[in-house]
């Protein structure tokens, strides 16, 4: 985990980035596990003037049990944000052999209501998941419904909800991670909305 300090010095809010690989800013091109130098956590801080800390973990899915949510409950509270942003399902849509988006809604659901009722965040912002460039599977029409689905449930556990599906995020070679590129306007467009809610 990276805690990245805004130029100024200057703290709004203190936000964590709870997610996946594209996250945590992997870099395909490196097969070490390096990440880019900028991930998208980190140019959210420079652009927002907020502390912004990347709890990003390759291969990260939704939490399936127990023990994961108290592993998801340690991350939150040991850095006590006032927003939590998640961003996780990609990684379960992707280890589906027919790819769909009802249980990895479910389980969301059940993140959502955990974070609340364990008040691990006063402020949550659930989002989709960006879609990727992979033609051998129909990834495209499930990840597109997970994205209605999550919509549903920030409106139904009243969190905020940003769409990065439709954002059209650049990938790289391997096309399901983020490009430098495709960091920089993930970045850009999370701004966007928090200038859009007045954050």
């Amino acid at each position: 985990m990276k805690v990245i300090t805004p130029r100024k010095m200057i703290f709004q809010m203190k936000i964590l980035c709870y997610g996946d690989s594209n996250t945590y800013g992997w870099d395909p091109r490196d097969f070490s596990g390096n990440r880019y130098a900028h991930p998208w956590p980190e140019l959210l801080a420079v652009l927002s003037g907020n502390e912004v800390i990347n709890c990003g973990e390759p291969g990260r899915i939704i939490p399936r049990r127990a023990e994961h949510l108290e592993w998801f409950r340690k991350d939150v509270q040991a850095h006590k944000p006032d927003l939590l942003i998640i961003m996780l399902g990609t990684n379960d849509i992707l280890d589906m052999a027919v790819p769909a988006a009802k249980e990895p809604a479910r389980r969301m659901e059940e993140m959502i209501r955990f974070t609340r009722d364990s008040r691990l965040a006063e402020n949550i912002l659930l989002l989709s998941c960006p879609d990727t460039d992979l033609p051998d599977r129909p990834y495209h029409p499930a990840l597109k419904e997970l994205s209605e689905e999550y919509k549903k449930i920030a409106e139904k556990e009243e969190t905020g909800f940003a769409d990065p599906f439709s954002w059209n995020i650049p990938m790289a070679f391997d096309r399901t991670h983020f490009s430098e590129e495709g960091h920089r306007i993930f970045a850009e467009n999370l701004q966007l909305y928090f200038a859009d809610k007045e954050l």
